[in-house]
């Protein structure tokens, strides 16, 4: 999982590229070299769904491997995703959404961060499709921001280096100016996230798909059924 909403399947793609002597060094690190940036989350104003992204991005108190940097990171996606959205579409995505958890893999020993927050909007489908009648959102730049500029997955997270988000960010920001709002979100929540590691030295590898697979109800003109 991305460490965002686990029911989201979400394409937590961790391209481990190590050399053969550091196939471990880099698997729990994360960010340890490669340019990686001072993590420094872009603020969301608050909406009508705050009282319940609190409710998704709070820790709990026994938790051990998500951070209050994980929790801050939930808080301000979960912002953005829910952002202007009408009052039951917000709804459902609160309602069957996720909340913040760590957990570790029984295969590799490897603890990770579901950073958790709103469920994806395909999710909600009935109560968020809008056929297309609102215009293109220029203010979900800051979603795109969130999904392409952010490593979030394990118990260190990180900021990417300019040069590594640049690519996801640029499709992130066509696809937004392009799309009317639910249609471009719905793109925007499939950023695939990952990470190439060389050794310890780690950096992002996230990737805005095009086409985004399984938004093509969301981006038609057709009414939900």
């Amino acid at each position: 999982m991305h460490g965002y909403p686990a029911q989201s399947v979400r394409r937590s793609v961790v391209r481990l590229l190590a050399l053969t002597s550091a196939l471990t060094a880099c698997g729990g690190g994360g960010g340890g070299g490669g340019g990686a940036a001072a993590i420094v989350i872009p603020v969301v104003p608050t909406g009508a769904f705050e009282a319940g992204c609190q409710q998704l991005c709070t820790l709990s108190p026994n938790e051990t491997v998500c951070t209050a940097k994980h929790a801050e990171f939930c808080l301000e996606l979960c912002r953005a995703r829910t952002r202007d959205l009408p009052q039951t579409c917000g709804d459902c995505l609160i309602a069957v959404g996720t909340p913040i958890s760590g957990y570790v893999d029984n295969f590799s020993n490897t603890p990770y961060c579901t950073v958790g927050g709103p469920a994806l909007l395909t999710t909600c489908a009935n109560q968020c499709d809008d056929a297309g009648a609102a215009a293109a959102s220029p203010d979900l730049d800051l979603l795109c921001q969130l999904e392409c500029s952010f490593y979030m997955d394990q118990r260190t997270p990180f900021a990417c280096a300019m040069s590594d988000a640049a690519d996801c960010l640029a499709a992130c920001r066509t696809a937004i100016a392009a799309q009317p709002r639910v249609c471009a979100q719905c793109q925007v929540e499939r950023t695939e996230h990952g990470q190439v590691c060389i050794n310890s030295d780690c950096s992002c590898a996230n990737n805005f798909p095009m086409p985004a697979f399984g938004c093509d109800a969301l981006c038609d003109t057709m009414p939900p059924m």
